[in-house]
């Protein structure tokens, strides 16, 4: 059943997506009646909707009929925006066209952002083209879209709401595999050399670190970056950090990778992946030794690993890991201990940072008691 501002009107069903109302004269005629002689409802866009009778069924949204003096303009009416949001374009943005859908538009129509007008150009009386400015769409947050036709009648829409969405969050970089992973020392006939670093979630703009200094990188791919290390890198013995750094929002470091600079026909050095724990809190006088295990690769059993340039009993697990022994001294205080890892014949690893932390923050745990 169709209704005209509630009431019910003579309906014929066509279809599931059709029906036919009868609106009567009387409907028609009391749009023009003096205010005073009609109810609060006339004078005003007639609001239809469709009702379905039970079980289940309801009532349908409104939509505005409107009944207009001769030689009136229409309201006009908005249905969509295409599109209505886009992620927010910064200061390097600019303007963009909208397709506004409704009706009653007319040439004179003019669109609006938050009540200012945009430049709007008429398709029919169905569409317009509204352009926003590169201002509209800078920062993140939302406008209204209206469209307002001309006197005598006309006036203005209902809005539609444009949203200006924030930068997705750029997912953190991954670092699994450098191509080589280890060069000869090269010292005074030592070049640059290019290394590929594999992965995931690089973006153009990821940068790549060798012991935190930044390189010349080069984007391939989300899955490949390529970075230059420089003379100096390459010119003697030793191993390096390489990280990957993506900008915000999101993004942040990756995991390091070791990569090894050897001396003509030396074993590969030893590679510090990562320590477990990383970090205590200081022990103070009741401190007792605390074994922590390193990860990483190139470990032979005759491997020693070292605090702060200081042999520590050092057990081999397997070529990827080992376990150290921490002194009770060496976690009593807080600070920061630098582990490595020498291999006779290969030569000294990275090094990993051990963080002894001066203090923690406690929460107090209050226990309700039961009443007696």
């Amino acid at each position: 059943m169709v209704r005209w501002n509630g009431a019910d009107r003579p309906t014929t069903f066509v279809s599931a997506t059709e029906l036919q109302a009868t609106i009567g004269e009387a409907d028609i005629q009391a749009a023009f009646l003096p205010e005073a002689e009609v109810s609060a409802a006339a004078n005003q866009p007639a609001g239809i909707s469709v009702f379905n009778p039970p079980p289940g069924g309801g009532t349908s949204n409104l939509v505005l009929f409107t009944v207009m003096e001769p030689g009136q303009n229409p309201v006009p009416g908005l249905a969509g925006l295409a599109p209505a949001s886009i992620i927010a374009q910064g200061a390097a943005g600019g303007p963009l066209a909208v397709t506004v859908q409704g009706s009653n538009f007319m040439p004179e129509s003019q669109a609006q952002w938050n009540g200012v007008a945009r430049p709007t150009r008429f398709i029919d009386d169905t569409t317009l083209e509204v352009t926003l400015s590169a201002g509209d769409l800078a920062l993140p947050g939302s406008g209204e879209v209206r469209v307002v036709n001309p006197a005598p009648g006309g006036g203005p829409s209902n809005g539609l709401v444009f949203t200006v969405l924030p930068l997705p969050e750029h997912p953190g970089p991954v670092a699994t595999e450098l191509l080589p992973a280890s060069v000869e020392a090269r010292g005074p006939n030592a070049e640059p050399v290019t290394v590929r670093v594999l992965g995931a979630n690089f973006l153009a703009q990821s940068e790549v670190y060798y012991n935190d200094v930044l390189r010349p990188t080069t984007y391939v791919s989300p899955t490949e970056l390529r970075v230059t290390l420089t003379v100096t890198d390459v010119a003697n013995a030793g191993a390096g950090n390489i990280t990957v750094f993506s900008p915000p929002p999101g993004g942040g470091v990756s995991n390091h990778l070791v990569f090894s600079v050897v001396e003509p026909g030396q074993e590969s050095p030893p590679a510090l992946a990562a320590l477990s724990p990383n970090a205590i809190l200081k022990q103070g006088a009741a401190a007792e030794p605390l074994t922590v295990r390193i990860t990483g690769a190139n470990f032979k059993n005759t491997a020693q690993a070292y605090w702060n340039g200081q042999p520590r009993p050092t057990s081999f697990v397997d070529s990827t890991a080992l376990d150290v022994t921490l002194e009770a001294g060496d976690i009593a205080a807080g600070g920061v201990g630098k582990i490595t890892v020498i291999v006779p014949g290969a030569g000294p690893s990275n090094e990993l940072t051990f963080t002894v932390f001066g203090f923690g923050v406690y929460m107090p745990l209050v226990q309700q008691q039961e009443a007696v």
